[in-house]
């Protein structure tokens, strides 16, 4: 089992862009012939955020833009971002999470399936857990 942290799959859409996690998926796939690895799901997040974090301070003079940041509320491809929460005084926020599984389809190809989404019951399940790894050829 795998923390998985996005997947296309997720009901995520942008406040931003408008696009959601199939449709950006199904971009990638177009321009790199892969599915979009998480991490650049959430690289494309932090896009999202900062370009949120400087609309909602109206400048980029930087106490108004930490400021900004405190306030955040938005929707983002890998889910909802609040950061009106503070840990030692400064503010974060939350991802969402499932479980996940790497299994092979049968094309032999690797394929992440969420088989928990107890902590975030929005996502989708995706298959159920198979006993043995990814590396298993059953």
């Amino acid at each position: 089992m795998t923390q998985v942290w996005w997947a296309p799959t997720n009901p995520f859409v942008s406040d931003l862009t408008g696009i959601n996690c199939s449709e950006i998926n199904e971009k990638y796939k177009e321009a790199n012939g892969t599915v979009m690895p998480q991490p650049a799901a959430f690289a494309y997040a932090g896009l999202e955020l900062a370009v949120q974090t400087f609309k909602a301070a109206g400048t980029t003079d930087k106490q108004k833009v930490y400021d900004a940041i405190g306030t955040l509320k938005c929707q983002t491809i890998v889910g909802p971002v609040d950061y009106s929460k503070k840990m030692e005084g400064l503010p974060y926020s939350s991802s969402v999470l499932t479980g996940g599984q790497w299994q092979r389809d049968e094309n032999g190809e690797l394929q992440l399936i969420i088989i928990d989404n107890s902590l975030y019951p929005d996502i989708p399940v995706t298959g159920k857990y198979k006993e043995g790894n990814a590396t298993t050829k059953k």
